[in-house]
């Protein structure tokens, strides 16, 4: 993965947690080109956490493991 930064100093791909309707989970962001740039989700993880700690767990070693940054 490229670790480019994008126009928000972010890598164009990094993960991070969020929450939806199935709970906390790992999402891989990216930086996608359209319409002057904006952010969106490239992949989620595979765990669905009733806490966000929780699936802090799970993103920091998906980043780690595929060497990309992880971002709170």
């Amino acid at each position: 993965m490229t670790k480019e930064l994008m126009p928000d100093g972010r890598p164009q791909y990094y993960v991070t947690t969020t929450q939806g309707m199935s709970g906390y989970f790992a999402v891989c962001m990216w930086w996608a080109p359209e319409y002057d740039g904006f952010r969106e989700p490239w992949q989620t993880g595979v765990g669905r956490y009733a806490t966000q700690a929780e699936a802090v767990v799970e993103a920091k070693q998906w980043a780690e493991s595929d060497d990309m940054e992880y971002f709170e």
